[in-house]
């Protein structure tokens, strides 16, 4: 018999996306699921849509909880689970009917501790593409330090993101999302990188992402979101930085400070100056601390501008910077 896979989906504010999001999960090739779905105190219909779906087929496990956030209900779900292998689903994404049939092969193939697939997003209200021939996608098995090293990415977000990923329970064990913060995946992807974390990564795009929903935490940029975005690359160095050596330590450091510069920049031209006075303040505080790891001459004239000169950088960057 087929492993059992748990599916976990958080669900809040989502009512016009949500049948469309649970039947796509229910339709699966891969039929030995539980898919566990966690009410967040919900203030629309959710909560009985969710219970409609339960009626209907036994696989599905409903939670109603108090509004707690993503990352309560989401540990609520891991603490519940009964299934060998995790995934995550948010409630507004749509996912491809072959997503954990394939998942599941790869994972297995490579004998690897995740498995993941590419992304598409589409715009809400638009209808997204499909991959028809993913047979021919490209598979790559990553050891536990090189798929550490894809964080050095210009753009990591695949790596980052859990809900394209199947993870082998064990590898997760007892490892929780924190709470009371956005960007929590960032945070929850470090604290299974330190411990080591292989995986075998697919092109194919199975997973569907919702972009510029009403009400989403991350559809508009703000200074909130960059804040945390920058708090979380800062806990990401803190937890890797010792993990992978010393040349992996300084590129994740030049990495981690140039992207917070720019996030500080960002704030600082288009958003609120004082929060990106304070954002400065945390950057000098790491770049003080760690300033002896950065040994390329090319980065210690970069952000020594943006520690010593700030106002010349943001004269630089106003227009580099991008907001959406």
């Amino acid at each position: 018999m087929e492993d059992l896979i748990s599916v976990i989906v958080p669900v809040y504010g989502v009512e016009p996306y949500l049948e469309e999001c649970i039947e796509s999960i229910i339709n699966q090739k891969y039929t030995n699921l539980e898919i566990i779905l966690i009410d967040d105190g919900s203030p629309d219909k959710c909560g009985e849509i969710c219970d409609k779906y339960a009626a209907q087929d036994k696989r599905i496990r409903v939670i109603h909880n108090e509004n707690h956030g993503l990352s309560y209900s989401r540990n609520c779900g891991l603490d519940i689970a009964k299934g060998e292998y995790i995934a995550f689903c948010d409630s507004d994404d749509v996912l491809d009917p072959r997503l954990y049939e394939y998942l599941y092969g790869i994972i297995n193939k490579g004998h690897t501790d995740i498995s993941m697939c590419s992304f598409r997003e589409f715009i809400n209200g638009d209808k997204y593409e499909i991959d028809t021939d993913i047979d021919n996608a490209e598979i790559i098995e990553y050891s536990k330090k090189s798929f550490a090293e894809n964080l050095l990415l210009d753009f990591p977000a695949p790596y980052i993101m859990v809900c394209n990923k199947l993870f082998r329970r064990e590898i997760i064990g007892d490892t929780r999302f924190k709470l009371g913060v956005i960007c929590e995946d960032n945070i929850f992807m470090s604290d299974l990188l330190v411990k080591g974390t292989s995986c075998a990564r697919s092109s194919a795009h199975l997973y569907m992402y919702r972009r510029n929903r009403n009400g989403s935490t991350m559809s508009t940029r703000n200074a909130f979101l960059l804040k945390s975005s920058m708090a979380s690359k800062v806990y990401q160095y803190k937890v890797l930085r010792n993990s992978y050596g010393e040349e992996y330590r300084k590129r994740l450091l030049c990495k981690t400070l140039n992207r917070c510069s720019r996030h500080t920049a960002e704030v600082y031209w288009y958003m609120e100056r004082p929060e990106s006075k304070e954002m400065r303040s945390d950057w000098c505080t790491l770049y003080d601390e760690e300033k002896s790891f950065i040994t390329s001459t090319k980065e210690k004239l970069k952000l020594g501008l943006f520690r010593y000169f700030p106002h010349l950088y943001y004269a630089i960057m106003k227009k580099k910077v991008k907001v959406v």
